[in-house]
């Protein structure tokens, strides 16, 4: 208070607040790391003091939303004390304890909640078929915390990195994606192989049964014949007439000699026929059966005449006086 010896007196009364930012009590809070394991309940603290009284909310590091099993997903939790029941697998990771009370810096604190659990390996395909020859990719999934140590057997041996095989991982948190590669499948490679993953919580494998598939050799082309460009280079002639068409040995010559007749020079009925016999005339020219027959007159064409004629004669028989005198 503040007075002036006056007449009156004067006095003046003031209130004077010390503030305090907040600041986080790590022996009343919870360790940076917890572990678990699956099933437990847990309950991370987090104290703070200043003035005035700090408020205390919690969030995920991820971002992801925050399950306490007695209310609804919240992506901020507000109080001194978070209480998961069942804690899981999902509920692996950092929560942040963040403390303010309107006087700067807020402060906050990471805590990082470990769940741990025994090995579990998930196989999308325990039965593959592999063509001869190919490459094949298997894969297995595993979960597991602490971290796991995973390989691959065949045959009750450890398979390594090599020409043949080609192993590889991908890790997260508490995941693990195992890869196998196998080169240029072959019989021997016809078996079960096995993904193996253990902790120290315990230890489990996953089999995949490999089988040959035999493709048939695929069937080649065959052409029946050779085009002029593959043949005949470029400038060259092609076959002379007496190779295209060889010359046939027929007999009744001039002067008793044989005579030799090129097939394409040798008239051909017209029609189609398999019953021509080749037969030779005085001049040498081959001549078929069939083709001689053409010459005749059509057995119809005699057959109409020979209805005709009468009707000629009634008509005019002055043709048959002249035809026979």
């Amino acid at each position: 208070m503040c007075q002036i010896n006056t007449d009156p007196a004067l006095a003046q009364v003031g209130l004077l607040q010390v503030v305090v930012p907040p600041n986080i009590v790590d022996e009343s809070s919870s360790s940076s790391e917890i572990q678990v394991r699956e099933k437990a309940n847990v309950t991370l603290r987090c104290a703070a003091k200043g003035n005035p009284e700090p408020r205390i909310m919690w969030k995920r590091e991820d971002g992801a939303m925050i399950v306490t099993n007695t209310r609804n997903p919240e992506p901020v939790h507000n109080g001194p004390t978070l209480s998961l029941r069942q804690v899981s697998r999902t509920h692996m990771g950092a929560y942040l304890c963040i403390a303010s009370n309107g006087v700067p810096p807020s402060v906050s604190k990471r805590i990082t909640l470990d769940v741990e659990f025994p090995p579990q390996i998930h196989v999308p395909n325990q039965l593959v078929g592999v063509p001869t020859g190919d490459n094949v990719t298997i894969e297995c999934f595993v979960e597991a915390f602490p971290k796991a140590i995973s390989y691959w057997v065949r045959k009750d041996m450890m398979i390594l990195n090599s020409d043949k095989y080609r192993s590889e991982t991908f890790e997260t948190v508490y995941r693990i994606h195992m890869k196998l590669t196998i080169f240029n499948f072959s019989r021997d490679d016809n078996t079960t192989y096995k993904c193996v993953a253990k902790n120290s919580l315990g230890e489990t494998e996953g089999d995949i049964k490999l089988n040959e598939i035999y493709m048939p050799p695929k069937a080649k082309e065959i052409r029946s014949g050779n085009s002029k460009s593959e043949d005949t280079p470029s400038g060259a002639q092609g076959p002379r007439a007496e190779e295209k068409f060889p010359r046939k040995e027929m007999k009744g010559g001039a002067n008793g000699e044989e005579a030799f007749v090129n097939p394409a020079l040798v008239p051909q009925p017209a029609y189609p026929t398999n019953h021509g016999i080749a037969v030779a005339d005085m001049t040498g020219v081959s001549v078929t059966k069939a083709s001689a027959r053409t010459l005749l007159p059509h057995p119809l064409l005699l057959l109409l005449l020979l209805l005709l004629l009468p009707l000629l004669l009634l008509l005019h028989p002055s043709c048959l006086l002249t035809a026979y005198p």
